[in-house]
């Protein structure tokens, strides 16, 4: 979802293509939200390009981390969510906040 450009149309795809019922999960990797884990998030975003070295691909493991950084807030996503017509949207931070599930079901229209 990252990575997705139109992000608001393709959720409304998802949406239509689900059935009455459906339920769509996304799972992001996503800024942390508690202070100690960002500082440590930051000195691993600074390390993780080496690997890229290693792989001989750093620019892929750079726009990983970028991309990461300037990713959504998670209220965004939600409110995204809800935008698409989805109905029962969770948001669950994982490991910190490093990983994010956002879930939501396919209501019927009103």
């Amino acid at each position: 979802f990252r990575n997705i450009v139109h992000r608001g149309e393709a959720l409304r795809e998802m949406r239509r293509v689900l059935r009455v019922g459906g339920k769509l999960v996304l799972l992001e990797l996503t800024r942390p939200s508690r202070p100690l884990m960002r500082v440590l998030h930051r000195a691993y975003g600074r390390f993780i390009p080496m690997l890229g070295c290693l792989a001989g691909n750093t620019e892929a493991y750079r726009y990983l981390i970028k991309s990461i950084d300037e990713f959504l807030k998670a209220d965004e996503v939600t409110d995204m969510l809800k935008d698409a017509g989805f109905g029962e949207v969770q948001y669950a931070p994982h490991c910190g906040g490093v990983v994010a599930i956002f879930s939501a079901r396919k209501a019927p229209l009103s």
